[in-house]
């Protein structure tokens, strides 16, 4: 759904789809090998003045039994303040190969909730063939743009996750832990970014011919790497 798919055996996987600002679409299910496929994530819409999540609040995909899993869903939480100590999470499946992740994005006027609680990563493969990362937007209503974070657990995963928005401009963007992102034309023209693009715990990201990457930031630097990543 966000991220992309793993294939066991021949064939293709659908291409994400929707918007990462926008989350409103089922995951996709896995396919049947020898078994059943996992079912993709639901999706909810969360509206309220004061959300407090200390359970589980998740649209994960499902997992196979002998054949592929389901990509996670679509959160979208519109509230005024967000807080607790649970989860939130998009997660695709796992089973032979993992799915893509789902898409989560949040609007609020305060947020105490950890980002670290936030998960829309890939699913668990065998041998390593793991999905990519969804997408995960966090905005301030304050703000003019939000903050956008590509992060997959690190699990290593040679697909890309692509930037699919009607957005024209980001506050920041963070890719963590194995998150790959891919921007490329046919998905958009121009993307600007105000703060330095943070690349964090071997990940990747590739800018796509034809793509204008403005960078407004006003601290002297254009791209902040750690732990081996640039």
């Amino acid at each position: 759904y966000g991220g992309r798919g793993r294939v066991y055996g021949s064939g293709g996987t659908n291409e994400p789809y929707g918007y990462l600002e926008n989350p409103r679409h089922l995951g996709s299910g896995g396919g049947s090998y020898n078994g059943y496929g996992g079912n993709g994530g639901g999706r909810a819409w969360i509206t309220a003045g004061n959300c407090i999540v200390d359970g589980v609040i998740s649209a994960d995909g499902g997992d196979g039994s002998g054949g592929s899993s389901g990509s996670g869903g679509a959160l979208l939480f519109d509230v005024g303040s967000l807080s607790g100590t649970g989860s939130i999470g998009a997660v695709g499946g796992s089973s032979y190969v993992g799915a893509g992740g789902g898409r989560i994005a949040i609007y609020y006027d305060n947020r105490s909730f950890p980002e670290a609680n936030i998960i829309a990563q890939g699913g668990i493969g065998t041998e390593s063939r793991y999905g990519s990362a969804g997408t995960i937007y966090l905005k301030n209503n304050a703000l003019s743009n939000g903050d956008l974070i590509i992060d997959n657990g690190n699990q290593v995963t040679s697909l890309e996750s692509p930037l699919k928005t009607e957005l024209k401009s980001f506050r920041n963007v963070q890719i963590r832990d194995r998150g790959t992102l891919h921007l490329k034309t046919g998905d958009l023209v121009s993307v600007s970014i105000e703060e330095p693009i943070l690349l964090a715990g071997n990940v990747s990201f590739r800018l796509g011919s034809g793509v204008e990457l403005t960078l407004d930031n006003a601290i002297g630097f254009d791209v902040i790497g750690q732990n081996g990543s640039v």
